[in-house]
């Protein structure tokens, strides 16, 4: 998936696993290690929320800005730390529901 897809610009998703609290993706260690501290500050904050509102634990979560968009949503019904996350960051920003099915999807 590109943004060229869905808009003007071409800017590469970029595609991260996580299983049992270790973090894998198709990025640089440095890009790698930053995804997973946004996953971690994303799904604190989320668990808190969610608390707060009687909702249980998060299956998804993500933030954009002007040019960024991070979201991650968890493969399984387990929404626990070992439970398996696919997540994904592209510098661009597209509309959630683009990168949510491209995680989410079989292919993914």
């Amino acid at each position: 998936m590109t943004t060229a897809e869905s808009s003007s610009s071409s800017a590469e998703l970029l595609l991260f696993q996580v299983a049992d609290g270790a973090v894998t993706g198709d990025a640089s260690q440095e890009v790698t290690e930053a995804f997973a501290a946004d996953l971690q500050g994303l799904r604190h904050f989320a668990r808190r929320i969610g608390a707060c509102l009687d909702l249980g634990e998060p299956w998804h979560a993500g933030f954009r800005e002007e040019d960024y968009t991070l979201l991650w949503a968890c493969q399984t019904e387990g929404t626990g730390d070992a439970d398996p996350i696919s997540g994904g960051t592209i510098e661009s920003r597209v509309p959630y529901f683009e990168v949510i099915e491209h995680l989410t999807s079989a292919e993914s």
